[in-house]
């Protein structure tokens, strides 16, 4: 990705040392802040252009789930010390679909005074496989046949990583149980591989295989294979098809993003849906339709699981029921020949079906809606969603002998009255 890089050398071992300044990659795209952005399939990496230093890196990425995808989004970010050496690294990895989570890890590096590094240790939560540490009793370091750097555990676990200090492989094998993960130089998975040697019964001598292939603009193709190694039946045979929309707008104008999965069972052809909703990083939808065409629609606020629904003829969302205090919110949409919302029903019930209250809301061409409830009343309110007051009428001034007529004499005088 760099056209120039210099490294320190420790016993044979090489590591990126950035006091010297790199050439960032051809076609990086100038932010006109100071930095640089450099799109690589499934990644993107800014970085400082004085220099040359990668300051932050996102990269699209996905997991093993059982023979399915899971996407999973890694940010890095970078920082250096006065003399240019990378100085600690701050992983953040999301973890989407089926198990949404997040994990943080921080990896801070020291040097001796010839920038030659000397330790290398890691805080924080799980990532694929435990960061290598400084302090790891009888671990062996070395480098692999392109100048990475490695790390054999007492356990039988490898560890190769890269120049950015991202992990791009890991083995290990305990004598009955054999794993290989590799990844990309931008952290992602690429393949991921199992053998079982246990003959304990005829389930648990298999072996695994999984597969990612990443396109120009970052979706993947994975295919997933599992054989028994006694009968030499392929048990299971998947492949799952990501599509990732950045731009997809929801119902409330909000963009967010779209992940859908498209999970093919090869051996009969079925295929099963499962679409994900986000915005600013958090849960907000999941939805699964299953090869028998029964489907199902959940809605989430900070993944945390809130209310469910159901997906109209029209391919968007007909009505949900979401949780509340004292039990739940029904909303039943009406939609125009775009799929915009023309009105909603509103119903809320208390926690024994009990109907509470009841309104519709309908929406006009400006944004703005009006409101009506159960007695008739209605009320209107701006696109902002504040409430529009209704203007008052203007006071009427009467002649004289107008007001003679509507008002009440008193003695020789009268008191006048407006309307």
């Amino acid at each position: 990705m760099r056209k120039s890089l210099y490294f320190a050398i420790v016993s044979g071992v090489s590591f990126l040392a950035l006091n010297a300044t790199a050439a960032v990659p051809s076609g990086c795209v100038d932010n006109g802040d100071g930095t640089c952005s450099y799109q690589d399939k499934n990644a993107t990496s800014v970085y400082d252009t004085a220099n040359g230093r990668i300051i932050s890196k996102e990269v699209v990425s996905t997991v093993e789930d059982m023979g399915h995808a899971n996407t999973q989004m890694n940010y890095y970010s970078y920082t250096y010390d006065n003399k240019g050496n990378l100085s600690s690294m701050l992983l953040t990895q999301q973890y989407g679909g089926y198990n949404p989570s997040t994990s943080t890890k921080n990896v801070y590096y020291t040097y001796d005074s010839n920038n030659n590094l000397l330790s290398v240790t890691a805080e924080g939560g799980q990532m694929n496989g435990d960061i290598w540490t400084s302090n790891r009793k009888n671990a062996i370091y070395g480098t692999d046949s392109e100048g990475n750097r490695t790390i054999t555990q007492t356990n039988g676990q490898v560890l190769t990583y890269n120049a950015d200090g991202i992990l791009i492989k890991e083995t290990r094998d305990n004598g009955l149980n054999a794993y290989t993960w590799v990844y990309d130089n931008n952290g992602a998975l690429l393949s991921s591989t199992t053998s079982s040697r246990d003959n304990s019964c005829d389930s648990c001598n298999y072996d695994t295989s999984y597969n990612v292939t990443y396109n120009a603009d970052g979706s993947y193709q994975t295919g997933y294979v599992y054989e028994n190694n006694k009968s030499g039946n392929v048990e299971q045979n998947y492949t799952d098809k990501y599509v990732r929309n950045t731009d997809y707008i929801f119902d409330d104008g909000m963009i967010g993003t779209k992940e859908t999965y498209f999970t093919t069972n090869n051996k009969n052809g079925e295929m099963t849906e499962n679409d994900f909703y986000y915005n600013d990083g958090d849960m907000k939808i999941s939805y699964t339709k299953y090869p028998s065409g029964t489907e199902s629609l959940y809605f989430y606020d900070n993944w945390e699981y809130i209310g469910t629904g159901h997906i109209g003829k029209d391919g968007r969302i007909a009505d949900k029921k979401i949780s509340t205090n004292t039990g739940y919110l029904e909303e039943i949409y009406t939609r125009d020949e775009n799929g915009s919302i023309m009105s909603v029903l509103e119903n809320t019930y208390d926690k024994n079906n009990n109907l509470l209250s009841s309104r519709t809301k309908t929406y006009n061409e400006d944004g703005s809606y009006d409101v009506a409830s159960s007695d008739g009343k209605v009320t209107h309110y701006d696109k902002n969603g504040n409430q529009i007051r209704e203007p008052r009428a203007p006071k009427r001034i009467y002649t004289i002998e107008e007001a003679e007529k509507v008002s009440k004499k008193t003695g020789n005088t009268f008191r006048l009255r407006y309307k």
